[in-house]
């Protein structure tokens, strides 16, 4: 066993061949940190077991205190290939690929698991991607990882992350027709991409042995301006890349940051395993496994907003009862001028209602100063008063006049007066030898007094 830069991490990518496991461990933020490799003893249906695998496992849980595993297979043990399939749904041709997994697929064993790449701007009679692998391997697999303290979030073909690194080291592969060649040491896989996905797969000689077929399913595939990348031992990469250069094809080779790991394919494929491969196989296991953390995550989804929601709430409540406060302290300090300003309103209030009742007395009250003038505008000048006396709409005077009688005519002639009676019997005095007076007492009822009439007798 070998292995370099030991860290402890939650998470691990491993390619698994027939003799060997390549696993590279993930750090926290992210970085490919160590490589750990593995001898595995050749696996064999009829235990359904893989104990060095499960013994190889255990000793990469060791370095990294175990966690979650993207499985990558690599050629044979997943066999990819482009299938002419009827235009059905996804799920019914994985079914369909299912049972007929032997008439597909040469090395298929027995019952297969079988993952159909989802389908992208694809014709009808467009063949579709779809990956295979035994279904006794993959128990196995889920069985070792199990028995050595890790969880599986994903198992898929090698095609699948060298896809996945062909959009790291050359980003226009991501949205562009491209070949990807991958050179092992017995044989070169070409990858077709077609928006950084897998649209096929052809398998050649090892080296530049096939350089001039490759070349041909290279301007077959794309004619026009090809796009080719090369990942794989660095001396067959430029053997290959020489021959594929004198054919007037220009090919891509890692940028420096990838160097060391897409020197070896099965590196390289474990570097790049993750869940997001559109060829997952999925046990129903890892389904059932899957459908368990995406509900635990809505759930974690749903708390995080409850609390966001009650924090939201507090924070409200805390603003609202901060503006009441507000609120409450601007008006104590309005209350005395409110205060001050009903005082005065009130005393307002008042003086208008006492103006009315005063306005009103002055309209109903009798005008008794104007009677008086009127009735001593048409007193003869040998009569005069000597009381007045008024109540209500009835007046009565008491005088002294040489002859009552005229009085009373008098007093008939005179305007706002009525009902003119004695109120008194008339008395004939002569004080002190004078002459002989008459002394009356008269009665009348006073009506309404035009008051510009009596207001202009009064000014006179």
């Amino acid at each position: 066993m070998e292995a370099m830069v030991s860290a402890a991490t939650s998470h691990a990518g491993i390619a698994i061949s027939s003799t060997e496991l390549c696993a590279v461990r993930t750090g926290a933020g992210g970085t490919r940190d160590s490589v750990f490799r593995a001898p595995l003893e050749p696996f064999t249906s009829e235990t359904g077991l893989w104990p060095s695998l499960t013994a190889a496992l255990r000793d990469l849980a060791r370095n990294t205190a175990g966690g979650t595993l993207s499985v990558v297979l690599m050629p044979p043990l997943a066999e990819v290939r482009a299938l002419d399939l009827p235009a059905l749904r996804e799920d019914e041709q994985r079914m369909l690929v299912t049972r007929n997994a032997q008439r597909y697929f040469v090395g298929a064993r027995g019952q297969q698991l079988v993952a159909v790449a989802a389908s992208r701007r694809r014709a009808a009679s467009e063949p579709t991607v779809v990956a295979a692998a035994s279904m006794r391997l993959i128990t196995a697999i889920s069985a070792a990882a199990r028995d050595s303290g890790w969880m599986i979030d994903s198992i898929a073909p090698a095609e699948g992350a060298w896809a996945a690194a062909a959009k790291a080291l050359w980003p226009a592969f991501a949205q562009r027709t491209g070949q990807l060649i991958v050179l092992h040491h017995d044989h070169t896989d070409m990858i077709h991409l077609r928006d950084g996905r897998v649209d096929g797969v052809r398998r050649f000689r090892s080296g530049a042995a096939d350089a001039s077929r490759i070349a041909e399913a290279i301007n077959t595939n794309t004619p026009a301006a090809p796009r080719v990348g090369v990942v794989g031992n660095s001396e067959s990469r430029k053997e290959l890349t020489r021959a594929l250069s004198a054919a007037g094809i220009s090919v891509n080779g890692p940028s420096a940051q990838f160097l060391d790991v897409a020197e070896l394919p099965e590196q390289l494929a474990a570097a790049f395993a993750g869940p997001k491969n559109d060829l997952v196989l999925r046990t129903d296991d890892l389904r059932g496994a899957q459908q368990k953390r995406a509900k635990r995550f809505a759930l974690y989804i749903a708390a995080a907003a409850v609390v966001l929601v009650i924090i939201a709430g507090t924070i409200e409540l805390w603003g609202v009862r901060r503006q009441l406060r507000d609120v409450q302290a601007q008006r104590a300090a309005l209350k005395p001028k409110l205060a001050a300003t009903l005082v005065g309103r009130t005393s307002i209030e008042t003086a208008y209602r006492q103006l009315g009742v005063i306005n009103a007395s002055e309209r109903t009250t009798p005008q008794w100063t104007v009677a008086l003038v009127r009735i001593a505008e048409h007193l003869n000048e040998d009569a005069y008063l000597t009381a007045f006396r008024g109540r209500g709409d009835s007046v009565v005077v008491e005088g002294i006049a040489d002859h009552a009688a005229s009085v009373f005519t008098d007093l008939e002639k005179t305007p706002g007066l009525s009902r003119i009676n004695a109120a008194a019997p008339v008395r004939r005095e002569a004080p002190n030898g004078a002459d002989a007076t008459e002394r009356f007492t008269i009665a009348a009822h006073l009506g309404e007094v035009p008051q510009k009439t009596a207001a202009a007798k009064v000014a006179k």
